[in-house]
């Protein structure tokens, strides 16, 4: 490198070093004139605001804030713009909570337009933390909303530094042009960011000494303040107060001994309550004056002088004051307050209390009055008496803490309640009430508290032992007639109510007892004129409209003049108790006629199950006659028309032992079944049902009537038959006719519902001109004359036990059976005339439709072949075991007969896949014919042969038999269910 070019470079080096140079020169003169600006301020905020003023006036900014995070937002304390900067000496700043007073004009106008919208605006999060380390934001307006003080469209860009020292206080400069500070500026700014807190700080303190200041200034107690490191402790501030109360201006009293300020009078005369000065105060004023010399912290009550020449009564006090710090005392502040007032009231009330305790000494209450400090004032003999304290004896000046606990001692071995505390004594004043307290000689007292103006405790307690006895005496009386399940009235001689007990208010409708009171108990019955004396029956009724039966007791008061003249009234509901015996009567009356029912029950029961037997065989017998009449073709016409008539008798039998057995049981669900061909055998089945010499004329057509509980309806007709040929009609004729009404219609018994078909079942007596019985609804019939139950309750009875079947003993028993008959259906009865005007009849039994029709009213085939079928037939019954062989071998089973199951189960053990089915009487008594078939072949099929109801057989439900019969037996759907068992494997299996 030549010459040239070492001196160029020389020259450049030489050139940043002046660069660098004239920087830290301009840096370091800005922060002195900066300290030179904070140092020179006249107080602490005149230095905060100059510091802001001449930062800004260093780095060129239009705007210096200081700002607070407070609650999580940011909110500006002071602002200064740069004009006012400028100026040299800011016109004022808007300041915020950091001790400072009010705010000028022109501090409120340098906050900015947004500060002016209120503070809740401007606090807002800014889009950076301003608040961790030192920033300088080139651009604003690249990083979203900020603050209004901080508005990015006059300020562009930002410079930052946290306060050390102050948490959550920044320093903060704002430029107009985008990039407007440099890194020397934000240097300056975090060089004065620990010269701003210290500003701050002392702005703080100078904030709290002035605020102390006028607050003992204006302060209206007296304080005066000694120099306690000079002799004598001169006076070196006194407020107003203290002034008016010494009656000199301060100037006179600075530089005074502390001591003077209690001076006693100038005169020694009698003060206003009668004691003279040199005896009601020297000894706290000497004590007074050493504490002071001392420098002590003291109180002491001491009488004092006013320039003027008049005396008052001062509570003084005394403490000494130092610097934090340093341990010497600095200062002797004392403050007085003149009572005066207080003094005399309590002498007053000295001499109160000596003629109190004159007047309270001879009372038997006891009476204690309680200090504001806990000590024993006055208490009289009697609260001695009644609450022994051994030890302080409740003596003037004791604890009243130490007495209640000697109290406590004295009884703790004497059942008694546990004497109040302190504590609950000043609770009880508190409320006002009063509280019981029983002692252990069997006393009570009433105690009651008050707290007096001057917090004074008063205490007394009452003698109430024999009001005690008394009113535990009359509440236990009272308890006992409150308690009472009959009602007690107390009425006077115009029969009003004076008391009654809830009972009784009760019985008579009242809502409480009170609502009863000055009442005349009479108008509550329904008969006003009532026996004065004795027990009468009266009937009244309530509010819920039901009748009630009451036994009135009456008993006069004696006429002694210790009470006014009444009566005493004992009221009994007897309503319960008469309605108990009537139903009881009812019961007996019942249990009668079910027992007298049951035994006809049985009776029957066996009847039915004999007859059952026989016409099992008849009806077997006949079935086989006619099959082989039909089988030898015309040589057997002549046996076919008989055996066909033996047949039906034997069904019709079949029907009367089903109701003979059926009489007494419950009733069961009938299924669906054609009516016609039962109304057209009802004249040969009327037998003794209709008067000797009468005929039934049946006209039937040929249209099929599909009715549920067709027998029912078919007894029911033969039933209004009898009825409407009584008194000598000489015959009764039915005429069968379908209906179906469009709308409901109501008749005599039953109603008749729309769109319904039901058979209009005729029944009359050409020729009749009687009417016939009316068709009461059953609640509205009346009673017998005979003394027994209405018609209608004893028909609805039987039927609801089970006695489905009309009787016909009875018309009206049988008429109402009827009625319930045709309801139970779903029927209706009417009474009207019929075409020839003779009085009639009309049941409408209702029609089954749709699928209804299914159960039983099919046509059934021809009998089905059996062929190839092995059966086993078990009856004990011989005869009616062999006509059902016979039966069965000639659809073309092969039939084995066996009396005993005992025998039958060894036969199918031995081949039990030998069998298609059994068909085996349940009849035997003791036996279980399905469990001892069933166990040697669990899967062959049993049919049951039974002349009990298929829903008693026994085990049936349980074993799951394949079918059950009802003897007389129905031969074709015996066949039919056979041959509808599935095929099970022959022997060699």
């Amino acid at each position: 490198m030549d010459e040239g070019e070492r001196l160029r470079e020389a020259l450049h080096e030489l050139q940043v070093l002046r660069e660098r140079e004239r920087s830290s020169h301009a840096a370091t003169r800005a922060l002195l004139d900066c300290v030179q600006a904070y140092a020179t301020a006249s107080d602490p905020t005149e230095a905060t605001l100059a510091l802001l003023g001449a930062l800004a006036r260093a780095i060129g900014a239009a705007r210096v804030l200081i700002l607070a995070r407070e609650g999580g937002q940011v909110q500006v304390l002071r602002a200064l713009a740069g004009a006012e900067a400028a100026r040299g000496r800011p016109d004022g700043a808007a300041r915020s909570g950091e001790g400072a007073g009010t705010a000028t004009a022109g501090a409120r106008a340098s906050m900015g337009e947004g500060s002016r919208r209120g503070a809740a605006e401007d606090a807002t999060e800014p889009p950076l933390d301003l608040f961790k380390r030192a920033r300088n934001v080139a651009d604003l307006s690249m990083l979203g909303a900020w603050p209004d003080a901080i508005d990015p469209a006059p300020h562009r860009s930002l410079v930052s530094a946290p306060v050390p020292g102050r948490p959550h206080r920044t320093l903060c400069a704002l430029h107009a042009a985008p990039g407007g500070f440099s890194r020397a500026d934000l240097a300056l700014v975090e060089h004065l960011a620990p010269l701003l807190g210290q500003a701050l700080a002392a702005e703080a303190l100078a904030d709290d000494n002035a605020l102390l200041a006028g607050v003992i200034a204006g302060s209206p107690a007296p304080v005066a303040v000694a120099d306690a490191t000079r002799p004598g402790r001169p006076v070196v501030y006194v407020n107003a107060a203290q002034a008016r109360l010494a009656g000199a201006p301060p100037e006179a009293l600075a530089g005074r001994p502390l001591a003077a300020l209690a001076a006693p009078p100038a005169h020694g005369a009698p003060d206003r309550v009668g004691a003279t000065a040199d005896s009601s105060g020297a000894v706290d004023r000497a004590l007074f004056e050493g504490a002071v010399a001392a420098g002590l912290e003291a109180r002491f009550l001491v009488r004092a002088g006013r320039a003027d020449g008049t005396d008052y009564w001062a509570d003084m006090t005394l403490f000494p004051v130092g610097v934090a710090g340093d341990d010497r005392r600095r200062h002797l502040v004392a403050t007085q307050t003149d009572v005066t007032d207080r003094v005399e009231a309590e002498r007053e009330r000295d001499r109160l209390r000596a003629r109190l305790t004159g007047a309270l000494g001879v009372t038997e209450d006891a009476f204690l009055i309680v200090g504001a400090g806990g000590e024993v004032l006055f208490a009289n003999a009697a609260l001695a008496d009644a609450l022994p304290a051994p030890g302080p004896g409740w003596a003037t000046g004791t604890a009243l803490a130490e007495n209640l606990h000697a109290f406590r001692r004295y009884a703790a071995a004497r059942p008694a309640d546990p004497p109040p505390g302190p504590d609950d004594l000043h609770e009880l004043a508190r409320s006002g009430g009063g509280r019981e307290l029983s002692l252990p000689d069997g006393r009570s007292f009433l105690v009651r508290a008050r707290h007096g103006a001057d917090g004074t405790l008063v205490v007394t307690a009452a003698n109430v032992t024999r009001l005690k006895r008394i009113e535990a005496q009359m509440r236990a009386r009272v308890a006992a007639i409150e308690a009472a399940r009959d009602g007690i009235l107390l009425v006077d001689s115009a029969e009003r109510i004076v008391y009654l007990n809830r009972a009784a208010a009760e019985l008579l409708g009242f809502d409480a007892p009170e609502a009863g009171l000055g009442r005349d108990w009479r108008k509550r019955y329904a008969a006003p004129d009532l026996p004065g004396t004795g027990a009468v029956l009266a009937r009244r009724t309530d509010e819920s409209g039901r009748a009630r039966a009451h036994e009135i007791t009456r008993s006069p008061l004696p006429a002694d003049g210790a009470a006014p003249p009444g009566a005493v009234l004992i009221v009994r509901d007897a309503t319960e108790r008469l309605a108990d015996e009537s139903r009881a009567a009812d019961l007996r009356a019942a249990l009668g006629r079910a027992q007298r029912q049951e035994a006809v029950s049985q009776l029957a029961a066996g009847l039915a199950h004999e007859f059952a037997n026989l016409l099992a065989t008849i009806n077997t017998a006949a079935h086989a006659i006619g099959t082989g009449a039909a089988a030898i073709g015309a040589a057997g016409a002549p046996l076919a028309a008989p055996a066909r008539r033996i047949e039906e008798a034997a069904a019709r039998a079949g029907r009367l032992v089903a109701r003979l057995r059926d009489l007494g049981a419950p009733p069961r669900a009938g299924g669906t079944a054609d009516l016609s061909p039962l109304l057209a055998a009802l004249p040969g089945a009327a037998g003794e049902a209709l008067p000797r010499g009468t005929r039934l004329e049946v006209e039937t057509g040929d249209t099929a009537l599909p009715a549920p509980a067709a027998e029912e309806a078919a007894h029911a007709c033969l039933g209004l038959a009898r009825l409407v040929v009584a008194r000598g009609a000489p015959r009764a004729r039915l005429r069968i006719e379908i209906v179906q009404p469009e709308s409901a219609r109501p008749l005599d018994a039953g109603l008749l519902s729309p769109g319904c078909p039901y058979a209009a079942l005729e029944i009359s007596a050409p020729g009749r001109t009687t009417p016939l019985p009316a068709l009461p609804p059953p609640a509205e019939r009346p009673a017998r004359a005979d003394g027994r139950a209405p018609c209608g309750t004893t028909a609805e009875a039987a039927f609801e036990s089970g006695a489905a079947q009309p009787r016909f003993g009875d018309p009206a028993d049988a008429l109402s059976l009827i009625c319930l008959q045709a309801r139970a259906a779903g029927g209706a009865i009417e009474r009207g005339m019929a075409d020839d005007g003779a009085p009639a009849f009309r049941l409408y039994w209702p029609l089954a439709t749709g699928a209804d029709e299914a159960d039983g009213m099919a046509p059934g085939p021809g009998s089905p072949s059996l062929a190839g079928a092995t059966l086993l037939v078990v009856d004990r019954d011989r005869e009616t075991g062999e006509v059902l062989h016979a039966f069965l071998e000639g659809l073309g089973a092969e039939v084995a007969l066996c009396d005993s199951a005992a025998i039958a189960a060894e036969a199918i053990r031995e081949e039990p896949g030998g069998w298609t089915a059994v068909i085996a009487d349940d009849d035997a008594p003791g036996s279980d014919v399905l469990a001892t078939l069933r166990a040697p072949a669990p899967d062959l099929p049993l049919i049951l042969v039974t002349a009990r109801e298929p829903a008693a057989a026994p085990g049936t439900a349980q074993a799951g038999a394949a079918g059950v019969f009802t003897k007389p037996v129905d031969l074709a759907a015996l066949a039919d269910r056979l041959a509808a068992l599935p095929p099970r494997p022959g022997p060699d299996a």
